[in-house]
């Protein structure tokens, strides 16, 4: 042991690693009896645990925000767990967390680790184990020692330049480029890294290791980004061997995205192919100012077309104010959800293998206490296993619908979205979603020579579900407001 860790933590002395390890054993003691997510065997682009398919549904909870912090530890946890009981009740499972934001950050200097900030980590890992949530660990977030300068679509976050510099840093790089390129910098990574994979290698509530928030955005050049994830992507590996390991870019709002994506997810240590992208009026790219859906669907179109043997997720979405300056004002109008329902289901039904996960947990989702999207997108997938249907996304859209489909061997899943009510015309001009009525879906290229045995139709909005008729492939719809789903099964 002392070898190993020796090897991957050379300028941290030997007692302060013990002690972490000694106090890790301390806290957590035995987890539940579920399965560690991997990616499927049979159909790589969807996760599965206990030999059955896995699909995230979650968002993004990965700190308090600066209320939470003239509270008591036992009052912040309140809060937390009043999220996480909410999200476990709606069939949630998922959750991202930022093990670098302030709240949880145990490195107070360079190779020093804060026994009451680890039990931070721990008491949050034990609520998640509570109600069933996996969770995602986000390692770093930072993107300079100091004098943090956002690039040019991301201005809006220089009013937040705190949050990305790591003072404790400061005295021991001159850049960031000098952090990532020297076994200084890399030893000091790593050593975080060490101490939470003795406490939490062997959880399979963890779904699994995220190197950096937004790699891409740190001030360094590109190649040195590169350079150290294509390194770090294996020793993590290492450290946390019955976990996914996986790496998240910058917001795909800018035409030089398609080349970041592209290089940083075809890394072969890279598990997951993770794409951020948000409705954003400051981008320099049209689609991130069209519908929800539209962005989002395209986001996951564009890496399932790069990355063909990974499963994507859509794993940061939402909408902020031009250039990231903040939540976006439409959260405040938008008391039914719309933003989050169309990132959680455009996302999945063209073809994620799980929700979309937006970023704004308190100011959107909890403030609005909109909870509910969680639970009626887990009944809109329910029994549906895309691994053995080996499902593929198509589109069947109409004059004035957009319909995403999952097309599998014996089941058809799709998502239909109005095409007349969007974020403008609902948020913006404040105009009441019209009723859709009687309107038919023409699967005829879709169903084919296959014989329908049961159709129905399940409205995530009034938690209604109907059968559906079907004749000659076509399915006539019941009226709805803003979007449906659809299944068929045929008979085998």
């Amino acid at each position: 042991m002392v070898d190993i860790l020796t090897v991957f933590l050379p300028n941290v002395p030997m007692r302060k690693i013990l002690l972490v390890i000694l106090l890790g054993g301390m806290t957590l003691g035995a987890f539940a009896n579920v399965g560690f997510v991997k990616i499927s065997k049979e159909n790589p682009r969807y996760f599965e645990a206990n030999g059955k398919v896995w699909i995230p549904n979650g968002y993004n909870l990965c700190f308090p925000g600066p209320y939470y912090y003239d509270k008591s530890d036992d009052e912040a946890f309140a809060l937390i767990e009043k999220q996480l009981k909410a999200l476990a009740e709606n069939n949630g499972n998922f959750i991202r967390l930022w093990v670098s934001a302030d709240f949880y950050q145990f490195e107070t200097a360079p190779n020093t680790f804060d026994p009451k900030k680890l039990a931070r980590l721990d008491r949050l890992m034990r609520l998640a184990q509570k109600y069933g949530i996996r969770v995602k660990l986000c390692l770093e977030h930072f993107r300079n020692v100091k004098n943090f300068v956002p690039t040019k679509s991301e201005q809006g976050l220089a009013l937040y330049r705190y949050i990305f510099a790591k003072s404790i840093y400061a005295n021991d790089f001159s850049s960031m480029t000098e952090y990532l390129q020297s076994s200084k910098g890399k030893s000091f990574y790593l050593a975080r890294a060490k101490v939470l994979a003795d406490r939490y290698r062997d959880n399979p509530n963890v779904f699994g290791v995220e190197l950096w928030n937004e790699m891409n955005c740190v001030s360094a050049p590109l190649n040195v980004s590169e350079s150290w994830t294509s390194e770090m992507l294996g020793k993590i590996k290492l450290l946390f061997p019955n976990h996914l390991v996986m790496q998240s870019l910058g917001s795909f709002s800018e035409y030089v995205s398609y080349t970041h994506y592209e290089t940083f997810m075809k890394m072969k240590d890279n598990d997951v192919a993770q794409v951020h992208r948000y409705l954003d009026l400051g981008s320099g790219m049209d689609i991130c100012k069209a519908a929800i859906d539209i962005f989002a669907a395209d986001s996951v179109r564009v890496l399932r077309e790069i990355i063909k043997d990974k499963p994507v997720l859509l794993a940061e979405t939402g909408a902020v104010k031009p250039n990231h300056s903040g939540p976006s004002e439409l959260y405040e109008k938008d008391k039914e959800g719309s933003i989050l329902h169309d990132t959680l289901f455009s996302a999945f039904f063209s073809g994620a293998a799980g929700s979309g996960q937006i970023w704004h947990w308190e100011e959107y989702v909890l403030e609005n206490n909109l909870f509910w999207h969680f639970g009626r997108f887990a009944k809109s997938i329910e029994h549906l296993n895309p691994i053995a249907e080996n499902s593929v996304p198509t589109r069947a859209d109409t004059d004035n619908l957009r319909v995403y489909v999952l097309n599998g061997r014996n089941t058809v899943a799709a998502w239909v979205r109005d095409v007349n009510s969007d974020w403008r015309s609902e948020l913006e001009r404040g105009e009441k979603p019209a009723t859709v009525r009687a309107k038919t879906l023409d699967f005829s290229n879709i169903v084919r020579a296959r014989k329908v045995a049961k159709a129905w139709t399940y409205n995530p909005w009034t938690d209604k579900t109907e059968p559906a008729e079907v004749k000659d492939g076509k399915i006539a719809l019941p009226d709805f407001r803003k979007s449906l789903v659809v299944r068929l099964e045929f008979a085998k």
